[in-house]
């Protein structure tokens, strides 16, 4: 019988260190995959332009804010692009970005740099 109870002990405690161990680094991971979060304001000649700006937030939605006027999405990530699907948009629009420390380059759609640097 006590032999019995010290196996179920030891099975309930490592069930237990996986289940919070690995709950705890699924957490983590995601805020290390996803670079692209936070506020990035227009970055040109050395200055920011907080009156142009993107919100990525990590649950996958957005905005982005120029001189005044506000557009939700929703956007997804992957090998090197970010597809952000406005509100009012029936399809995606597709964009190269790079990110490399506070500053991301979005490539527009007529395939010039845009810099943005994060807040």
């Amino acid at each position: 019988m006590k032999k019995l109870a010290k196996i179920i002990t030891v099975v309930v405690i490592a069930l237990v260190l996986c289940v919070t161990t690995g709950c705890e680094k699924k957490k983590n991971d995601n805020k290390q995959s996803n670079p692209i979060v936070g506020t990035w304001d227009l970055y040109r000649n050395n200055k920011s332009y907080s009156d142009v700006y993107y919100v990525f937030n990590e649950d996958y939605t957005g905005s982005y804010t120029i001189f005044g006027s506000t557009k939700q999405f929703k956007y997804e990530t992957k090998d090197g692009y970010v597809s952000i699907k406005y509100d009012t948009a029936t399809v995606p629009t597709e964009y190269k970005y790079s990110v490399d420390n506070d500053i991301i380059n979005i490539v527009d759609s007529f395939g010039d740099d845009t810099f943005y640097k994060k807040r």
